[in-house]
């Protein structure tokens, strides 16, 4: 076993290199932002205890990201790779609660390479912060009952608090909690400092449902219109959950490879002999670890609902640690360094090869959409012909939300045109200062609606952009018409 100064330099530098790479690669190889993030840049100019689709959290701190570093964006991939450090970080800490710091560094380096802890996290959303939110929680819950502390009560509660208002899916997260209260520590009940949890995670969210109030539940009405499509039938109970769960078993296959790694080789050195968990140490671990997990999959079969699989980003955080402690392998020294060398150079390759993926990516890439093109000509249009400032887009969340977060005039974004999903225009204000629709010409056809409500909307000639680093084999063909201003 390596000594724990030497296990804290090698986190400390996996953490550092992680977040430095995981800013640094999009940031020069992206032309665009990502849908979710645009999404969360679109909601944080307007501060809002809720929005039409999540609670706030993502839409604040996309904001605060785009207020610090402007239209580049790199502050927003900044975001996702801190969220993920912070997951790592909490992680670590837990799991050295549980077992030696080599374990707990094996544990966080192998979930390194779960997709939803890299690739995903370039798209910024409430299922990158989820990941530091979920086991924040599950950290401070754990000292909570293990030590019954008042302090980790408090930040447990804040945590627990700050998830529900990322997103709702922390619910299945909140229920093993309370069974494994229920079934394995149930003096617990009898702490205030549980209470003092809940009513401090009641006290963060219970703004944000009087919100829904006199929202008409906007964000309960979408996640219920996204699990039910209508045409629920006997097989999709059995299909919906494989197809929501194979892709996470399917991402254990990498991580399960590079701890093969470990074993093998000549048995040379003295390797500790770790403790084992208790039994209550190891309920926690199955009910936080798998807990979360089967409940979805079995929301899925009874109800028939469809699950995103990015819904459930945080799920495989403890899988790996489960392993770790389950099967206890010898490291002896050369069996770690030959662990930290094969998988720092899967992360190089990784690295190299988004790089290039994303270099050669062309037209098949939204990290190549001409968003900056389109921003620049329709402002550019807009001027000419008003010489005065764009003050309002309409139109689809992709197309509008590129022209407002590249534009120099820095537009509000008009949601489909849709009062429920944008709350904060003020139609009064538009029809004063006038708005800019915009639409793509090949996949939709809300010209003909658009012109029906806003009756002196004048048509523009349709722009053609064409993607970045492409030959221009195909583009966008972007629709525009002016509401002029009165």
């Amino acid at each position: 076993m390596q000594s724990k100064r030497n296990i804290n330099r090698w986190f400390a530098f996996f953490i550092s290199i992680y977040v430095f790479f995981w800013t640094l690669l999009p940031s020069v190889f992206r032309y665009n932002l990502p849908m979710d993030a645009l999404e969360g840049a679109i909601w944080g100019r307007h501060f809002s205890l809720g929005y039409d689709k999540n609670p706030f959290m993502n839409g604040w701190l996309t904001g605060l990201a785009v207020h610090v570093g402007g239209a580049h964006g790199w502050t927003i991939y900044l975001l996702g790779a801190l969220s993920v450090a912070v997951c790592f970080i909490a992680l670590y800490h837990f799991a050295r609660k549980l077992t030696s710091p080599t374990y707990a560094f094996i544990a966080v380096f192998l979930l390194a390479f779960v997709s939803s802890y890299n690739l995903d996290v370039i798209d910024f959303d409430d299922n990158v912060l989820e990941l530091a939110l979920w086991m924040l929680t599950i950290l401070f819950f754990y000292s909570a009952v293990f030590d019954q502390k008042i302090r980790d009560w408090i930040y447990a509660g804040i945590f627990a608090g700050l998830s529900v208002m990322t997103k709702y899916y922390v619910a299945v997260l909140f229920l093993p909690m309370f069974l494994f209260l229920l079934m394995h520590s149930r003096k617990t009940f009898l702490q205030a400092g549980l209470y003092l949890a809940v009513l401090i995670a009641i006290l963060i969210s219970l703004p944000h449902f009087i919100w829904l109030f006199y929202h008409d539940f906007v964000t309960i009405h979408y996640a219920f219109g996204r699990v039910n499509d209508g045409h629920v039938t006997a097989w999709n109970h059995f299909l919906y959950p494989y197809k929501f769960a194979m892709p996470y078993l399917e991402a254990c296959i990498l991580p399960l490879l590079l701890f093969g790694s470990l074993y093998g080789g000549k048995k040379t050195g003295s390797p500790q002999l770790i403790r084992g968990l208790t039994s209550t140490q190891w309920q926690f671990l199955l009910w936080m670890g798998f807990g979360p997990f089967v409940i979805t999959v079995l929301l899925s079969l009874i109800f028939g609902w469809i699950l995103n699989a990015g819904w459930g980003q945080p799920l495989l955080t403890l899988w790996p640690l489960m392993l770790v402690i389950a099967l206890q392998p010898m490291v002896t020294p050369q069996r770690f360094y030959r662990f930290i060398a094969i998988g720092f150079f899967l992360l190089i390759a990784f690295w190299v090869g988004y790089s290039v993926s994303m270099w050669r990516a062309g037209d098949s890439s939204s990290a190549h959409y001409p968003g900056q093109k389109m921003a620049q000509a329709v402002t550019e249009l807009w001027h000419h012909k008003y010489h005065t400032k764009l003050s309002y887009v309409m139109g689809r969340r992709f197309e509008a939300g590129n022209v407002a977060f590249y534009s120099k005039d820095k537009p509000q974004v008009y949601i489909d045109a849709d009062s429920v999903k944008s709350f904060w225009i003020d139609q009064n204000d538009l029809r004063r200062k006038g708005a800019v629709f915009v639409w793509d010409v090949d996949h939709e056809n809300s010209s003909e609606e658009m012109h029906a409500r806003f009756s002196q909307l004048i048509d523009q000639p349709i722009q053609k952009f064409c993607y970045y680093k492409s030959d221009c084999a195909s583009s966008v063909k972007l629709g525009i018409a002016f509401l002029p201003p009165r």
